[in-house]
């Protein structure tokens, strides 16, 4: 199979997520291609979900980038009926158990005053002076003013179901460029707030791959929180068999 159909899907979706108005009739013309290459190469007929493509642009045009109205995280709200309908012994009127039961979760919620939380996590925490950390001459200068003396160093950082470790690559809008870093140090402070002390990549894009290819670790660090990331997700590497690394990023 020719990499030509790979690379119009990767063309068309990234069309989807990140849409000018002004490209509407280019996107016509990579759904068109898409599906001829898509016959060619899998000898199928289109299915009904290739015919809802050709609506796309039209929606775009009414409601804007599609990434705007996405759905797909409320599918998230089904683990909670399944894990009912899996502890549930009748079965009788299973829809009626699930509704009651979801029912009574937001009776109390609303009873007890109790809206939406951040889940924050983390490791072991270990009190360090500031000075031992490696490196720290190239980042004091980048810390907060109220963070002084000793610090808590953790190995692990959980927030609303994402994990943190160090090693763990970020990626940060800078500049209008995308620009990747690597965790070396995540430090807790007051209030549970949370600063990753990063170690700046030297990168590359390569088409073939659709990725950005890791040259080497350069000498230079940030400090950032969660709050400044292109995306609250760590991006995904990939290290080949030659020695080479990879890393990608999407943007929800």
């Amino acid at each position: 199979m020719s990499t030509e159909y790979w690379d119009t899907l990767y063309m068309v979706v990234n069309m989807w997520t990140n849409m000018m108005i002004e490209k509407l009739i280019t996107l016509y013309e990579h759904h068109t291609e898409h599906h001829d290459l898509y016959i060619n190469n899998f000898n199928e007929r289109l299915k009904p979900k290739h015919h809802f493509l050709i609506h796309y642009p039209k929606i775009l045009l009414e409601f804007g980038p599609l990434k705007n109205i996405w759905c797909m995280r409320y599918e998230g709200k089904h683990m909670e009926f399944k894990k009912h309908a899996n502890i549930v012994s009748s079965k009788r009127n299973i829809t009626y158990t699930l509704a009651f039961k979801n029912q009574l979760r937001m009776c109390s919620r609303f009873m007890s005053n109790t809206g939406f939380i951040d889940k924050i996590s983390h490791g072991m925490e270990d009190n360090v002076p500031l000075t031992d950390l490696n490196d720290y001459t190239m980042f004091k200068n980048l810390l907060p003013l109220n963070i002084k003396g000793n610090c808590c160093v953790i190995n692990w950082y959980e927030y609303q179901g994402v994990t943190y470790k160090p090693s763990h690559i970020l990626c940060i809008a800078e500049n209008d460029d995308i620009t990747f870093h690597r965790i070396i140090f995540i430090l807790l402070y007051e209030n549970q707030n949370t600063l990753f002390i990063c170690k700046s990549l030297s990168t590359e894009y390569c088409y073939h791959f659709h990725a950005h290819r890791i040259i080497k670790d350069l000498r230079k660090y940030i400090v950032c929180e969660i709050k400044d990331l292109l995306c609250t997700i760590p991006s995904c590497n990939l290290n080949m068999s030659n020695g080479e690394m990879f890393v990608s990023h999407f943007v929800v």
